[in-house]
Protein backbone atom coordinates (compact mmCIF):
# COMPACT_ATOMS: atom_id res chain seq x y z
CA UNK A 1 0.00 0.00 0.00
CA UNK A 2 1.52 3.41 -0.79
CA UNK A 3 0.19 6.97 0.13
CA UNK A 4 0.27 9.65 -2.37
CA UNK A 5 0.02 13.64 -2.02
CA UNK A 6 -3.56 14.38 -1.92
CA UNK A 7 -5.07 16.45 -4.59
CA UNK A 8 -8.10 19.05 -5.56
CA UNK A 9 -10.68 18.45 -7.00
CA UNK A 10 -9.67 17.28 -10.65
CA UNK A 11 -10.95 14.32 -13.31
CA UNK A 12 -8.96 11.46 -14.50
CA UNK A 13 -9.52 8.91 -17.20
CA UNK A 14 -9.36 5.44 -16.84
CA UNK A 15 -9.80 4.01 -20.55
CA UNK A 16 -11.34 0.39 -19.00
CA UNK A 17 -14.01 2.36 -17.87
CA UNK A 18 -14.74 5.08 -19.80
CA UNK A 19 -14.85 2.44 -22.70
CA UNK A 20 -17.78 0.67 -20.93
CA UNK A 21 -19.56 3.75 -20.45
CA UNK A 22 -19.47 5.49 -23.34
CA UNK A 23 -20.16 2.06 -25.71
CA UNK A 24 -22.77 0.40 -25.96
CA UNK A 25 -21.38 -2.66 -27.76
CA UNK A 26 -19.89 -3.46 -24.52
CA UNK A 27 -22.71 -3.50 -23.00
CA UNK A 28 -25.21 -6.88 -21.83
CA UNK A 29 -28.69 -5.57 -21.21
CA UNK A 30 -30.07 -8.34 -18.49
CA UNK A 31 -33.40 -8.42 -17.09
CA UNK A 32 -32.94 -11.64 -14.48
CA UNK A 33 -30.98 -11.95 -11.17
CA UNK A 34 -27.41 -13.19 -11.65
CA UNK A 35 -25.16 -15.34 -10.08
CA UNK A 36 -21.84 -15.98 -11.53
CA UNK A 37 -18.62 -17.61 -9.47
CA UNK A 38 -15.22 -16.09 -11.43
CA UNK A 39 -11.98 -15.45 -10.97
CA UNK A 40 -8.63 -12.87 -11.57
CA UNK A 41 -5.01 -13.05 -9.98
CA UNK A 42 -5.60 -14.23 -7.19
CA UNK A 43 -9.50 -13.26 -6.48
CA UNK A 44 -12.24 -15.46 -6.09
CA UNK A 45 -16.03 -13.88 -6.18
CA UNK A 46 -19.21 -14.78 -7.23
CA UNK A 47 -21.52 -12.21 -8.98
CA UNK A 48 -24.96 -11.69 -7.95
CA UNK A 49 -27.66 -9.27 -8.78
CA UNK A 50 -30.82 -9.53 -7.22
CA UNK A 51 -34.12 -8.17 -7.98
CA UNK A 52 -35.49 -8.68 -4.65
CA UNK A 53 -33.10 -7.11 -2.45
CA UNK A 54 -32.24 -4.40 -4.93
CA UNK A 55 -28.73 -3.73 -3.57
CA UNK A 56 -27.01 -3.57 -7.08
CA UNK A 57 -24.08 -5.73 -7.75
CA UNK A 58 -23.30 -7.58 -5.05
CA UNK A 59 -20.33 -9.79 -4.67
CA UNK A 60 -20.08 -12.47 -1.96
CA UNK A 61 -17.52 -15.44 -0.82
CA UNK A 62 -15.03 -12.63 -1.92
CA UNK A 63 -11.27 -14.11 -1.21
CA UNK A 64 -7.78 -13.19 -2.60
CA UNK A 65 -5.00 -15.31 -2.54
CA UNK A 66 -6.89 -17.76 0.16
CA UNK A 67 -8.11 -15.23 2.30
CA UNK A 68 -11.20 -14.74 2.75
CA UNK A 69 -12.11 -10.80 2.60
CA UNK A 70 -15.87 -10.52 1.90
CA UNK A 71 -19.43 -12.82 2.84
CA UNK A 72 -21.17 -9.92 0.79
CA UNK A 73 -20.22 -6.55 -0.31
CA UNK A 74 -23.25 -4.70 -2.05
CA UNK A 75 -24.87 -1.15 -2.45
CA UNK A 76 -28.39 -1.27 -1.15
CA UNK A 77 -29.27 2.42 -1.33
CA UNK A 78 -28.27 5.76 -2.78
CA UNK A 79 -30.08 8.61 -1.43
CA UNK A 80 -31.10 12.05 -2.39
CA UNK A 81 -31.52 15.28 -0.43
CA UNK A 82 -32.42 18.33 -2.83
CA UNK A 83 -32.25 21.67 -1.56
CA UNK A 84 -35.15 22.88 0.22
CA UNK A 85 -36.72 19.64 -0.19
CA UNK A 86 -37.98 20.88 -3.62
CA UNK A 87 -38.23 17.50 -4.89
CA UNK A 88 -38.05 14.08 -3.35
CA UNK A 89 -36.09 13.27 -1.24
CA UNK A 90 -35.36 9.81 -2.58
CA UNK A 91 -34.21 6.39 -1.91
CA UNK A 92 -32.35 5.32 -5.18
CA UNK A 93 -32.14 1.38 -5.34
CA UNK A 94 -30.62 0.05 -8.28
CA UNK A 95 -30.19 -3.42 -10.01
CA UNK A 96 -34.22 -3.89 -10.11
CA UNK A 97 -35.91 -5.65 -13.23
CA UNK A 98 -33.46 -4.47 -15.72
CA UNK A 99 -30.25 -2.92 -15.35
CA UNK A 100 -27.29 -2.83 -17.87
CA UNK A 101 -24.10 -5.06 -17.25
CA UNK A 102 -21.00 -3.86 -17.30
CA UNK A 103 -17.95 -6.10 -17.61
CA UNK A 104 -16.01 -8.21 -15.93
CA UNK A 105 -13.18 -6.42 -18.25
CA UNK A 106 -9.59 -6.63 -17.52
CA UNK A 107 -7.34 -3.51 -17.80
CA UNK A 108 -3.66 -2.00 -17.20
CA UNK A 109 -2.54 1.09 -14.91
CA UNK A 110 0.54 2.17 -13.91
CA UNK A 111 1.64 -1.35 -14.91
CA UNK A 112 -0.88 -3.23 -12.53
CA UNK A 113 -3.88 -5.46 -13.66
CA UNK A 114 -7.09 -4.47 -12.99
CA UNK A 115 -10.74 -6.27 -13.49
CA UNK A 116 -13.78 -3.94 -13.44
CA UNK A 117 -17.38 -5.02 -12.83
CA UNK A 118 -20.45 -3.37 -12.22
CA UNK A 119 -23.90 -2.04 -13.41
CA UNK A 120 -26.01 0.40 -14.80
CA UNK A 121 -29.66 1.49 -13.80
CA UNK A 122 -31.58 4.54 -15.10
CA UNK A 123 -33.71 5.95 -12.04
CA UNK A 124 -35.90 8.79 -13.91
CA UNK A 125 -33.31 11.10 -15.36
CA UNK A 126 -30.23 9.76 -13.56
CA UNK A 127 -28.13 7.19 -15.18
CA UNK A 128 -26.04 5.48 -12.35
CA UNK A 129 -23.32 2.99 -12.57
CA UNK A 130 -22.08 0.93 -9.79
CA UNK A 131 -19.13 -0.60 -10.43
CA UNK A 132 -16.07 -2.63 -8.55
CA UNK A 133 -12.18 -2.81 -9.11
CA UNK A 134 -9.65 -5.68 -7.85
CA UNK A 135 -6.41 -5.28 -8.67
CA UNK A 136 -3.11 -7.92 -8.97
CA UNK A 137 -1.62 -6.41 -5.75
CA UNK A 138 -4.83 -6.94 -3.36
CA UNK A 139 -6.39 -3.53 -3.95
CA UNK A 140 -10.46 -3.32 -4.12
CA UNK A 141 -12.18 -0.43 -5.27
CA UNK A 142 -16.63 -0.11 -4.50
CA UNK A 143 -17.34 3.26 -6.47
CA UNK A 144 -20.08 4.88 -7.97
CA UNK A 145 -20.94 7.14 -10.67
CA UNK A 146 -23.98 9.28 -11.14
CA UNK A 147 -25.20 12.13 -13.80
CA UNK A 148 -28.78 13.28 -15.04
CA UNK A 149 -31.29 15.65 -13.26
CA UNK A 150 -34.06 14.87 -11.77
CA UNK A 151 -34.82 18.26 -10.46
CA UNK A 152 -33.08 21.44 -11.66
CA UNK A 153 -31.75 22.56 -8.68
CA UNK A 154 -29.16 21.59 -6.46
CA UNK A 155 -28.73 18.09 -4.32
CA UNK A 156 -26.72 15.99 -2.54
CA UNK A 157 -26.29 11.92 -3.70
CA UNK A 158 -25.66 9.64 -0.21
CA UNK A 159 -24.58 6.56 -1.39
CA UNK A 160 -24.54 3.60 1.28
CA UNK A 161 -22.31 0.85 1.04
CA UNK A 162 -22.75 -2.94 3.14
CA UNK A 163 -19.43 -4.63 4.01
CA UNK A 164 -20.11 -8.18 5.74
CA UNK A 165 -16.76 -9.00 6.71
CA UNK A 166 -15.65 -12.47 7.08
CA UNK A 167 -11.66 -11.77 7.01
CA UNK A 168 -9.85 -15.03 7.26
CA UNK A 169 -13.54 -16.77 8.05
CA UNK A 170 -16.07 -15.66 10.34
CA UNK A 171 -15.52 -14.69 13.91
CA UNK A 172 -12.61 -12.59 15.18
CA UNK A 173 -12.97 -9.73 13.21
CA UNK A 174 -13.09 -5.77 14.47
CA UNK A 175 -13.26 -2.45 13.17
CA UNK A 176 -10.74 -0.18 14.18
CA UNK A 177 -10.28 3.71 14.58
CA UNK A 178 -6.89 5.93 14.39
CA UNK A 179 -6.46 8.01 17.12
CA UNK A 180 -3.51 10.30 18.22
CA UNK A 181 -3.10 7.61 20.30
CA UNK A 182 -2.89 4.59 18.18
CA UNK A 183 -5.44 2.19 17.15
CA UNK A 184 -9.00 1.77 19.37
CA UNK A 185 -11.02 -1.26 18.52
CA UNK A 186 -14.81 -0.23 18.14
CA UNK A 187 -16.41 -3.18 20.02
CA UNK A 188 -19.72 -1.66 20.46
CA UNK A 189 -22.35 -0.71 17.18
CA UNK A 190 -21.79 3.00 16.35
CA UNK A 191 -22.33 5.38 13.88
CA UNK A 192 -19.81 8.09 13.19
CA UNK A 193 -17.99 10.62 10.89
CA UNK A 194 -15.34 9.40 8.71
CA UNK A 195 -13.24 12.46 10.31
CA UNK A 196 -13.73 10.31 13.69
CA UNK A 197 -10.34 8.61 12.30
CA UNK A 198 -6.86 10.23 12.51
CA UNK A 199 -6.05 10.98 8.47
CA UNK A 200 -9.14 8.63 7.47
CA UNK A 201 -7.22 5.55 9.43
CA UNK A 202 -10.35 2.86 9.53
CA UNK A 203 -9.45 -0.73 9.33
CA UNK A 204 -10.83 -4.61 9.64
CA UNK A 205 -8.65 -6.83 11.63
CA UNK A 206 -8.80 -10.41 12.21
CA UNK A 207 -7.31 -10.58 16.19
CA UNK A 208 -6.85 -14.28 15.46
CA UNK A 209 -4.68 -13.99 12.40
CA UNK A 210 -3.64 -10.26 11.88
CA UNK A 211 -4.94 -10.20 8.79
CA UNK A 212 -6.17 -6.76 8.14
CA UNK A 213 -8.35 -4.60 5.78
CA UNK A 214 -7.38 -0.70 5.31
CA UNK A 215 -10.41 1.47 4.39
CA UNK A 216 -9.65 4.91 2.41
CA UNK A 217 -11.44 7.81 0.70
CA UNK A 218 -11.36 8.50 -2.45
CA UNK A 219 -9.64 11.90 -2.74
CA UNK A 220 -8.88 12.24 -6.11
CA UNK A 221 -6.04 10.02 -6.46
CA UNK A 222 -7.44 6.61 -7.98
CA UNK A 223 -7.75 7.84 -11.08
CA UNK A 224 -11.20 7.26 -11.97
CA UNK A 225 -13.15 9.38 -14.20
CA UNK A 226 -15.58 11.88 -13.16
CA UNK A 227 -15.27 14.89 -10.80
CA UNK A 228 -14.17 13.64 -8.00
CA UNK A 229 -14.61 15.58 -4.69
CA UNK A 230 -11.89 16.53 -2.64
CA UNK A 231 -10.21 15.27 0.69
CA UNK A 232 -11.66 18.54 2.39
CA UNK A 233 -15.17 17.53 2.06
CA UNK A 234 -14.84 13.74 3.65
CA UNK A 235 -15.86 15.20 6.88
CA UNK A 236 -19.33 14.71 5.18
CA UNK A 237 -18.75 11.28 4.53
CA UNK A 238 -19.86 8.23 7.62
CA UNK A 239 -18.94 4.99 9.09
CA UNK A 240 -21.01 2.81 10.57
CA UNK A 241 -20.63 -0.30 12.70
CA UNK A 242 -23.18 -2.97 13.26
CA UNK A 243 -23.82 -6.25 14.08
CA UNK A 244 -24.86 -8.87 11.61
CA UNK A 245 -28.44 -9.09 11.26
CA UNK A 246 -30.17 -11.01 8.53
CA UNK A 247 -33.09 -8.43 8.70
CA UNK A 248 -30.56 -5.69 7.63
CA UNK A 249 -29.31 -7.12 4.71
CA UNK A 250 -31.33 -4.43 2.42
CA UNK A 251 -32.43 -0.92 2.87
CA UNK A 252 -34.76 -0.15 5.83
CA UNK A 253 -37.16 2.75 5.28
CA UNK A 254 -36.93 6.10 3.98
CA UNK A 255 -34.48 8.50 2.62
CA UNK A 256 -31.78 9.14 5.44
CA UNK A 257 -28.11 10.67 6.15
CA UNK A 258 -27.96 8.11 8.81
CA UNK A 259 -28.25 4.59 9.20
CA UNK A 260 -30.86 2.44 10.61
CA UNK A 261 -29.89 -0.42 13.53
CA UNK A 262 -27.82 1.42 16.14
CA UNK A 263 -28.47 -0.96 19.09
CA UNK A 264 -25.52 -0.49 21.30
CA UNK A 265 -25.11 -4.29 21.08
CA UNK A 266 -21.36 -5.82 20.63
CA UNK A 267 -20.54 -6.63 17.35
CA UNK A 268 -19.28 -10.15 17.13
CA UNK A 269 -19.93 -10.37 13.31
CA UNK A 270 -19.03 -7.72 11.73
CA UNK A 271 -20.81 -5.33 8.99
CA UNK A 272 -19.43 -1.90 8.59
CA UNK A 273 -21.60 0.12 6.26
CA UNK A 274 -19.59 3.47 4.66
CA UNK A 275 -21.71 6.46 3.45
CA UNK A 276 -20.28 8.78 0.75
CA UNK A 277 -20.78 12.00 -0.71
CA UNK A 278 -21.84 13.15 -4.34
CA UNK A 279 -22.83 16.63 -5.02
CA UNK A 280 -24.69 18.28 -8.08
CA UNK A 281 -25.44 21.87 -8.84
CA UNK A 282 -27.85 22.17 -12.02
CA UNK A 283 -24.78 24.50 -13.52
CA UNK A 284 -22.87 21.51 -14.50
CA UNK A 285 -26.10 20.47 -16.41
CA UNK A 286 -27.52 16.69 -17.24
CA UNK A 287 -23.95 15.04 -18.90
CA UNK A 288 -21.41 15.54 -16.57
CA UNK A 289 -20.27 11.46 -14.47
CA UNK A 290 -19.82 12.67 -10.74
CA UNK A 291 -18.08 9.85 -8.85
CA UNK A 292 -17.06 8.70 -5.43
CA UNK A 293 -16.10 5.94 -3.40
CA UNK A 294 -13.36 3.93 -1.09
CA UNK A 295 -10.41 1.59 -1.71
CA UNK A 296 -9.97 -1.20 0.38
CA UNK A 297 -6.78 -2.83 0.66
CA UNK A 298 -5.67 -6.51 1.93
CA UNK A 299 -2.58 -6.87 4.07
CA UNK A 300 -2.33 -10.60 4.70
CA UNK A 301 -0.75 -11.05 8.43
CA UNK A 302 2.70 -12.42 6.71
CA UNK A 303 2.21 -9.09 4.22
CA UNK A 304 2.22 -6.10 6.19
CA UNK A 305 3.19 -2.54 4.27
CA UNK A 306 6.31 -1.49 5.61
CA UNK A 307 8.27 2.20 5.19
CA UNK A 308 10.66 3.55 3.60
CA UNK A 309 11.76 6.82 4.91
CA UNK A 310 14.57 9.37 4.65
CA UNK A 311 15.76 12.97 4.14
CA UNK A 312 17.34 15.91 2.28
CA UNK A 313 20.23 17.99 3.94
CA UNK A 314 21.63 21.30 2.14
CA UNK A 315 25.73 21.16 2.45
CA UNK A 316 25.72 22.65 6.32
CA UNK A 317 24.09 19.96 7.30
CA UNK A 318 20.67 21.91 7.69
CA UNK A 319 16.92 20.54 7.01
CA UNK A 320 16.59 20.95 2.98
CA UNK A 321 12.27 21.26 2.92
CA UNK A 322 10.38 20.77 -0.58
CA UNK A 323 13.11 18.58 -1.82
CA UNK A 324 11.50 16.11 -5.05
CA UNK A 325 11.80 12.33 -3.89
CA UNK A 326 10.21 9.98 -6.61
CA UNK A 327 9.80 6.02 -6.03
CA UNK A 328 9.72 3.62 -8.78
CA UNK A 329 9.63 0.04 -8.77
CA UNK A 330 12.56 -2.42 -8.52
CA UNK A 331 14.89 -1.45 -11.30
CA UNK A 332 13.06 1.71 -12.06
CA UNK A 333 10.61 -0.70 -14.01
CA UNK A 334 7.03 1.54 -13.08
CA UNK A 335 6.77 5.02 -11.49
CA UNK A 336 4.94 4.89 -8.27
CA UNK A 337 4.76 8.20 -6.59
CA UNK A 338 5.90 10.87 -5.57
CA UNK A 339 6.83 12.94 -1.79
CA UNK A 340 8.22 16.35 -1.11
CA UNK A 341 10.46 16.69 2.33
CA UNK A 342 8.92 18.22 5.45
CA UNK A 343 10.02 21.38 7.38
CA UNK A 344 12.60 18.99 8.64
CA UNK A 345 13.70 17.54 5.31
CA UNK A 346 12.03 14.33 6.13
CA UNK A 347 9.78 12.33 3.76
CA UNK A 348 8.75 8.69 3.93
CA UNK A 349 6.63 6.39 1.76
CA UNK A 350 4.43 3.57 2.93
CA UNK A 351 4.75 0.54 0.23
CA UNK A 352 4.55 -2.94 -0.24
CA UNK A 353 7.37 -5.33 1.03
CA UNK A 354 9.54 -5.49 -2.03
CA UNK A 355 12.35 -3.63 -3.48
CA UNK A 356 12.44 0.28 -5.22
CA UNK A 357 14.40 2.82 -6.11
CA UNK A 358 14.33 6.52 -4.97
CA UNK A 359 14.92 9.38 -7.17
CA UNK A 360 16.04 12.21 -5.45
CA UNK A 361 15.65 15.52 -7.50
CA UNK A 362 17.74 18.46 -6.66
CA UNK A 363 15.82 21.84 -6.08
CA UNK A 364 16.72 24.57 -8.73
CA UNK A 365 19.97 25.93 -8.17
CA UNK A 366 21.40 22.97 -6.58
CA UNK A 367 22.70 19.26 -6.88
CA UNK A 368 23.83 16.28 -5.56
CA UNK A 369 27.78 16.75 -6.17
CA UNK A 370 27.50 18.05 -9.56
CA UNK A 371 23.98 15.87 -10.97
CA UNK A 372 20.59 17.24 -11.31
CA UNK A 373 19.36 13.38 -9.36
CA UNK A 374 20.64 10.45 -7.12
CA UNK A 375 18.96 7.24 -7.23
CA UNK A 376 19.14 4.61 -4.51
CA UNK A 377 17.76 1.05 -4.37
CA UNK A 378 16.62 0.03 -1.16
CA UNK A 379 14.40 -3.27 -0.09
CA UNK A 380 12.08 -3.83 2.56
CA UNK A 381 10.40 -6.71 4.73
CA UNK A 382 6.93 -6.84 6.11
CA UNK A 383 6.47 -4.00 8.60
CA UNK A 384 9.68 -3.49 8.30
CA UNK A 385 10.94 0.40 8.21
CA UNK A 386 13.70 1.69 6.60
CA UNK A 387 15.27 4.44 7.38
CA UNK A 388 18.89 6.28 6.35
CA UNK A 389 18.18 7.17 3.08
CA UNK A 390 19.44 10.43 2.99
CA UNK A 391 20.54 12.90 0.17
CA UNK A 392 22.78 16.10 0.52
CA UNK A 393 21.73 19.15 -2.26
CA UNK A 394 24.57 21.36 -2.66
CA UNK A 395 24.11 24.70 -3.02
CA UNK A 396 26.26 27.40 -5.63
CA UNK A 397 25.95 29.83 -3.01
CA UNK A 398 23.69 33.08 -2.25
CA UNK A 399 22.36 32.15 1.07
CA UNK A 400 19.10 31.25 3.09
CA UNK A 401 15.87 32.94 2.01
CA UNK A 402 12.49 33.77 3.61
CA UNK A 403 9.07 34.74 3.05
CA UNK A 404 6.67 36.19 5.68
CA UNK A 405 4.66 39.74 6.74
CA UNK A 406 1.93 40.05 9.05
CA UNK A 407 -1.94 38.92 9.84
CA UNK A 408 -3.91 42.22 11.00
CA UNK A 409 -8.01 43.04 11.79
CA UNK A 410 -9.53 45.45 9.13
CA UNK A 411 -8.38 48.02 12.09
CA UNK A 412 -5.17 47.51 12.23
CA UNK A 413 -4.78 45.75 15.22
CA UNK A 414 -2.65 42.10 14.98
CA UNK A 415 -4.02 39.30 14.78
CA UNK A 416 -1.93 36.57 17.01
CA UNK A 417 -1.98 32.62 17.31
CA UNK A 418 -3.30 32.66 13.52
CA UNK A 419 -2.46 30.02 11.14
CA UNK A 420 -0.23 29.67 8.07
CA UNK A 421 0.58 26.98 6.09
CA UNK A 422 3.76 26.80 3.34
CA UNK A 423 3.60 24.53 0.15
CA UNK A 424 5.42 23.98 -2.17
CA UNK A 425 4.77 25.50 -5.93
CA UNK A 426 1.18 24.91 -6.67
CA UNK A 427 -0.15 23.13 -3.60
CA UNK A 428 1.64 20.03 -4.72
CA UNK A 429 3.02 19.03 -1.09
CA UNK A 430 2.85 20.61 2.30
CA UNK A 431 6.18 21.74 3.73
CA UNK A 432 5.37 23.18 7.41
CA UNK A 433 3.19 25.46 9.47
CA UNK A 434 3.35 28.08 11.74
CA UNK A 435 1.39 30.96 13.98
CA UNK A 436 0.95 34.67 13.86
CA UNK A 437 2.85 35.70 16.99
CA UNK A 438 1.33 38.74 19.59
CA UNK A 439 2.35 41.07 16.93
CA UNK A 440 0.97 39.54 14.18
CA UNK A 441 4.40 38.73 12.32
CA UNK A 442 5.15 35.88 10.93
CA UNK A 443 8.38 34.44 8.63
CA UNK A 444 9.58 31.05 7.11
CA UNK A 445 12.71 30.14 6.65
CA UNK A 446 14.12 28.54 3.00
CA UNK A 447 17.23 27.02 2.49
CA UNK A 448 17.31 28.35 -0.99
CA UNK A 449 15.60 30.31 -3.10
CA UNK A 450 12.40 28.54 -4.57
CA UNK A 451 8.67 29.28 -5.84
CA UNK A 452 5.56 28.10 -3.15
CA UNK A 453 2.27 28.93 -1.62
CA UNK A 454 1.60 30.09 1.92
CA UNK A 455 -2.28 29.54 2.97
CA UNK A 456 -3.45 31.20 5.28
CA UNK A 457 -6.36 29.86 7.81
CA UNK A 458 -8.52 32.20 9.97
CA UNK A 459 -9.73 31.21 12.90
CA UNK A 460 -13.29 29.46 13.54
CA UNK A 461 -16.22 31.64 12.36
CA UNK A 462 -13.74 34.38 10.90
CA UNK A 463 -13.02 35.47 7.05
CA UNK A 464 -10.69 37.43 5.20
CA UNK A 465 -11.20 40.71 3.93
CA UNK A 466 -10.38 39.85 0.59
CA UNK A 467 -11.33 36.42 -0.23
CA UNK A 468 -14.69 36.66 2.13
CA UNK A 469 -13.96 33.26 3.21
CA UNK A 470 -11.64 31.47 5.53
CA UNK A 471 -8.51 30.63 3.51
CA UNK A 472 -6.67 33.19 1.87
CA UNK A 473 -3.57 31.67 -0.60
CA UNK A 474 -0.76 33.86 -1.99
CA UNK A 475 1.70 32.32 -4.61
CA UNK A 476 5.55 33.63 -4.25
CA UNK A 477 8.79 32.90 -5.82
CA UNK A 478 12.11 34.09 -3.69
CA UNK A 479 15.91 34.24 -5.22
CA UNK A 480 18.39 32.65 -2.98
CA UNK A 481 19.40 35.28 -0.35
CA UNK A 482 16.47 37.12 -0.60
CA UNK A 483 13.73 38.31 2.27
CA UNK A 484 10.51 38.53 0.96
CA UNK A 485 8.60 40.33 3.70
CA UNK A 486 5.27 41.16 1.96
CA UNK A 487 2.97 38.34 2.12
CA UNK A 488 0.18 39.42 4.56
CA UNK A 489 -3.56 39.04 4.82
CA UNK A 490 -6.32 41.00 6.26
CA UNK A 491 -9.38 39.70 8.88
CA UNK A 492 -12.35 41.42 9.34
CA UNK A 493 -12.36 43.65 12.39
CA UNK A 494 -11.93 42.14 15.96
CA UNK A 495 -14.69 41.58 18.01
CA UNK A 496 -17.06 41.27 14.65
CA UNK A 497 -18.18 37.59 14.55
CA UNK A 498 -21.75 36.67 15.11
CA UNK A 499 -22.61 33.32 17.27
CA UNK A 500 -25.53 31.02 16.15
CA UNK A 501 -26.95 28.46 18.59
CA UNK A 502 -29.12 26.81 21.04
CA UNK A 503 -30.05 23.20 22.31
CA UNK A 504 -31.69 20.19 21.69
CA UNK A 505 -34.10 18.65 23.80
CA UNK A 506 -36.07 15.39 24.59
CA UNK A 507 -40.04 16.42 24.29
CA UNK A 508 -40.44 13.91 27.06
CA UNK A 509 -38.92 15.65 29.86
CA UNK A 510 -37.00 19.02 28.11
CA UNK A 511 -33.69 17.33 29.21
CA UNK A 512 -30.54 18.03 26.71
CA UNK A 513 -29.97 15.62 24.07
CA UNK A 514 -26.24 15.05 23.58
CA UNK A 515 -24.48 14.29 20.43
CA UNK A 516 -27.16 15.49 17.65
CA UNK A 517 -25.52 16.20 14.36
CA UNK A 518 -26.15 20.17 13.15
CA UNK A 519 -24.66 21.58 9.85
CA UNK A 520 -24.01 24.96 9.11
CA UNK A 521 -24.29 26.36 5.40
CA UNK A 522 -24.46 29.52 4.15
CA UNK A 523 -27.63 30.89 2.55
CA UNK A 524 -27.96 31.97 -0.51
CA UNK A 525 -30.33 35.27 -1.79
CA UNK A 526 -33.34 33.72 -1.82
CA UNK A 527 -32.91 31.94 1.35
CA UNK A 528 -32.35 28.66 0.11
CA UNK A 529 -28.98 26.26 1.54
CA UNK A 530 -25.59 27.64 -0.27
CA UNK A 531 -22.08 26.31 0.41
CA UNK A 532 -21.48 24.19 3.09
CA UNK A 533 -19.52 25.48 6.26
CA UNK A 534 -18.67 23.12 9.24
CA UNK A 535 -20.52 20.90 11.48
CA UNK A 536 -21.48 20.77 15.31
CA UNK A 537 -22.44 18.13 17.53
CA UNK A 538 -24.72 18.80 20.80
CA UNK A 539 -22.80 18.31 23.96
CA UNK A 540 -23.68 16.62 27.00
CA UNK A 541 -26.39 19.31 27.70
CA UNK A 542 -27.52 19.30 24.65
CA UNK A 543 -26.05 23.05 23.53
CA UNK A 544 -24.27 23.55 20.68
CA UNK A 545 -22.90 26.78 18.95
CA UNK A 546 -21.60 28.49 15.73
CA UNK A 547 -18.87 31.44 15.58
CA UNK A 548 -19.71 33.47 12.86
CA UNK A 549 -19.28 36.47 10.52
CA UNK A 550 -22.10 38.85 10.09
CA UNK A 551 -24.83 37.42 7.45
CA UNK A 552 -27.57 34.75 6.58
CA UNK A 553 -27.47 31.06 7.24
CA UNK A 554 -28.68 27.67 7.27
CA UNK A 555 -28.56 25.14 9.50
CA UNK A 556 -30.06 21.87 9.64
CA UNK A 557 -30.22 19.45 12.49
CA UNK A 558 -30.57 15.73 11.32
CA UNK A 559 -32.18 13.52 14.22
CA UNK A 560 -29.60 10.30 15.43
CA UNK A 561 -31.31 6.72 14.89
CA UNK A 562 -34.82 6.55 14.17
CA UNK A 563 -36.14 9.83 15.78
CA UNK A 564 -37.87 12.48 14.48
CA UNK A 565 -38.30 16.44 14.97
CA UNK A 566 -41.74 17.54 16.62
CA UNK A 567 -41.59 20.61 14.49
CA UNK A 568 -41.50 18.20 11.03
CA UNK A 569 -41.91 14.88 12.01
CA UNK A 570 -38.94 13.56 9.91
CA UNK A 571 -35.37 13.22 10.54
CA UNK A 572 -34.65 16.75 9.17
CA UNK A 573 -35.09 20.05 10.61
CA UNK A 574 -33.96 23.29 8.53
CA UNK A 575 -33.37 26.65 10.46
CA UNK A 576 -32.67 29.91 8.80
CA UNK A 577 -31.26 33.23 10.50
CA UNK A 578 -29.16 36.56 9.80
CA UNK A 579 -27.21 38.12 12.38
CA UNK A 580 -25.37 40.55 11.98
CA UNK A 581 -22.03 41.74 13.39
CA UNK A 582 -21.36 41.30 17.24
CA UNK A 583 -24.96 40.04 17.50
CA UNK A 584 -25.84 36.82 19.22
CA UNK A 585 -29.16 34.51 18.06
CA UNK A 586 -29.49 31.30 20.61
CA UNK A 587 -32.88 30.90 19.72
CA UNK A 588 -32.23 27.78 17.39
CA UNK A 589 -33.64 25.10 19.48
CA UNK A 590 -34.59 21.66 18.56
CA UNK A 591 -37.12 19.40 20.10
CA UNK A 592 -37.18 15.38 19.56
CA UNK A 593 -40.01 12.88 19.88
Amino acid sequence: MMKTNRSTLRAKLMIGLVALLVSASSMVVTTTPAADAASFEGWEYTARISSTRSDGLALTDVSFNGLKIFERISLPAMNVFYDNDVCGPYVDRIGGSSYTSEGPTEFTQNGVRWLQIGLTDRIGAYVITQMFYMSENGDFDAHIFSKGLQCNIRHDHIPFWRLDFDLAGQGNDVIRRATNNGMVNMNQEFSMSATAAVNHGWEVQDTATGDVVTIQFDDGNFGLPGQVIPETNYLTNNVFGRQYRSSEQTWQGGATYGLFGDNGETISDVVLWYSGYLPHSPEEGPSLWHSTGIRMKVNPANNQPATIAGGVVDGSGNPYSGAQVDLFSENRAAYLSSASTNGSGAFSFEVDPGCYVLTYIAPTGTSFNGSQYQDRAVCVTSGQTSGGNDAVAISPGGGAASVGDRVTYSDGSPAAGVTIDLFSENRGSWLGSTTTDSNGNYSFDLSAGRCGVVTFVAPTGQTFVDTGGPYKNTDFCVANGQNLSTVDAVLAAAGGQASLGDRVTNASNGSGVPNVKIVLYQANGDGSRGAWIRDEVTNGNGNYGFSVSGGCYVLDFVAPGSRTWTATGGQYLRRAACVSAGQTNNNLDGVLN
